[in-house]
């Protein structure tokens, strides 16, 4: 198999769970092959959504002499799983409102798990909000650790999160967005994206404030994202006062 990437090689350390895993989304099933030859898990189920996948995923598998511990399913979600099945959830590389459609389309599943590793690639907000502030069939969860990576100029946040008995949140609402065990790392990755995402957004507000002056029949548009642009501006601010 090849070198797993930063980003897989990160979701697979993460893991704490044995028993069963299942790799929703699995794409080439990396993590489920590296997690069963290792011995971690002594089984593990790679699903997708989409034939084409999976029958790659298949590939894989079956070259790697997996197949007697890896089965794949062709399955939306959770939907191939029966609850208490699964050990351990990975749902990695979706959009962030996906991740978090898969989770409450099947609360019974998500809430029978010991640990879900979540590496949502937008709306990382809405995800943990949808994390912190469901009951998943008399679960709750909490997010026990986060990691973020930087691969090819691109940023990964991966959560793990652990069944609670009740519901948690943040002390700060920017904790949504930047990761409640990120901040209290201080994690050097997530540094480094605030300062990029500070310019990325100073550059941009500087530019509409200048439309906003210059066309008056759009002005009151620019003026409704200037003002979101400050709100994020203002929460980046805020989130680097936490670091020494």
């Amino acid at each position: 198999m090849n070198r797993l990437s930063e980003r897989l090689q990160t979701i697979c350390s993460m893991i704490r769970g044995s028993g069963t895993l299942a790799d929703i989304g699995c794409d080439h099933a990396y993590v489920p092959i590296q997690l069963v030859r290792s011995g971690q898990f002594a089984h593990a189920v790679a699903s997708d959504v989409r034939p084409g996948p999976l029958a790659i995923a298949a590939e894989h598998i079956r070259a790697e002499a997996c197949a007697d511990k890896i089965e794949t399913r062709l399955s939306d979600g959770l939907a191939g799983l029966k609850p208490g099945e699964a050990d351990t959830i990975v749902i990695a590389g979706m959009g962030g409102r996906l991740t978090g459609r898969i989770l409450s389309d099947a609360p019974a599943v998500a809430g029978s798990v010991k640990e879900l590793i979540l590496e949502p690639q937008s709306d990382l907000a809405w995800v943990r909000r949808t994390l912190l502030e469901t009951s998943f069939a008399g679960t709750f969860f909490r997010i026990a650790d986060e990691e973020m990576v930087e691969e090819d100029g691109k940023y990964y946040q991966i959560i793990r999160a652990v069944p609670a008995e009740t519901k948690t949140a943040p002390a700060e609402e920017y904790e949504y967005h930047f990761g409640p065990v990120l901040l209290r790392k201080q994690h050097p990755v997530l540094w480094r994206y605030l300062e990029k995402k500070e310019q990325q957004v100073l550059r941009v507000l500087g530019s509409l404030e200048k439309q906003a002056s210059a066309e008056a029949e759009s002005r009151d548009r620019v003026m409704v994202r200037i003002g979101e642009l400050r709100e994020e501006l203002a929460r980046i601010r805020a989130v680097k006062e936490h670091y020494e």
